[in-house]
């Protein structure tokens, strides 16, 4: 009976340690400070990465930026808008909820992704994943780099994200692992970049990882959510004031491109980094499991039986 409690204790200790030990891997980054109003010129190199703006301890689940309007969803709350760049906030009635803005260049047609030509005329692309079309601002599955280039990002059906390089071809780009030993791979709740060739910055929204970030058309990406809650639920850009707005599980927020091209090095900033260590965890669990099941198959010694029997 002994070994039998020995085992089982074993085997859940390691599947309640895997959560935090995973967690230990994701750095916290320092809390932001400040709301300045969203402005047209290059943020200060001593900005934080995200800042809060408002309805924070709320949820907001949509969120759409057109004409100097911030619309979002806010849980309990509706549909909010606001003009002064977030100072001030009204109720705002939009008929079947807070609709994406009008497509660009790639759209979503059903669930395919085509290209818009220079006729007005939508053509599917060949090779491009089945996707989602989005339903409420800040879910689009498909952004495309500025300026032409036929680079495009895109996350399938099944949450998978590919990405279009600028020779036509599709590709499987990346997919989201477990965040830890209990919790499957986070939802992606939205793909964005910007209107203008401001930034080659592509935008995946997660709930689970924050904000991840490529700079290369999706071929490789890092976390660019330093003090942002992780659940990030809706994401889109606002490309007349260089800003980024995200609809997160604890508000909104607002991150403006920075003087330098990526997020500020930390540890394990690489998604590598808490793959490998969330990989090393579950193993260890797995062992730990294992090692315990053997330990009660093990064949009991005969002087334990003779002790046993009362002989």
């Amino acid at each position: 009976m002994r070994r039998v409690l020995t085992a089982v204790t074993a085997a859940v200790l390691a599947m309640l340690l895997a959560p935090a030990l995973a967690a230990a891997q994701t750095p916290q980054a320092p809390a932001p400070q400040g709301t300045p109003h969203p402005s047209a010129t290059p943020a200060p190199g001593t900005e934080p990465w995200w800042l809060p703006v408002a309805f924070q301890g709320q949820t907001v689940s949509d969120v759409r930026v057109d004409s100097g309007q911030i619309t979002v969803n806010v849980a309990g709350l509706g549909l909010q808008q606001s003009v002064d760049g977030g100072r001030t906030w009204q109720p705002h009635v939009e008929p079947g909820g807070l609709q994406p803005p009008a497509g660009g260049e790639w759209q979503v047609r059903g669930d395919r992704i085509g290209r818009v030509d220079a006729t007005g005329t939508w053509q599917l692309d060949p090779g491009s994943p089945r996707v989602t079309p989005p339903t409420t601002a800040g879910h689009s599955p498909v952004a495309a780099l500025p300026g032409g280039t036929g680079q495009v990002v895109a996350v399938d059906t099944d949450g998978v994200v590919w990405r279009r390089g600028g020779d036509g071809a599709w590709a499987r780009a990346l997919l989201l692992l477990p965040q830890d030993a209990i919790h499957g791979p986070p939802k992606v709740t939205g793909v964005a970049s910007f209107t203008q060739p401001l930034s080659s910055a592509v935008y995946l929204a997660t709930d689970g990882y924050a904000v991840l970030l490529s700079t290369d058309g999706g071929d490789f990406w890092v976390r660019g959510g330093p003090g942002l809650p992780d659940g990030v639920l809706a994401i889109t850009t606002d490309s007349s004031h260089r800003a980024v707005y995200a609809g997160t599980r604890d508000g909104l927020w607002l991150h403006h491109l920075q003087p330098t091209p990526k997020p500020p090095a930390y540890a394990a900033q690489d998604l590598r980094s808490r793959w490998l260590g969330t990989a090393a965890v579950s193993l260890l669990a797995a062992a730990l499991g294992i090692g315990g099941l053997l330990l009660l198959m093990r064949p009991r010694p005969q002087a334990a039986l003779r002790d046993s029997s009362g002989t």
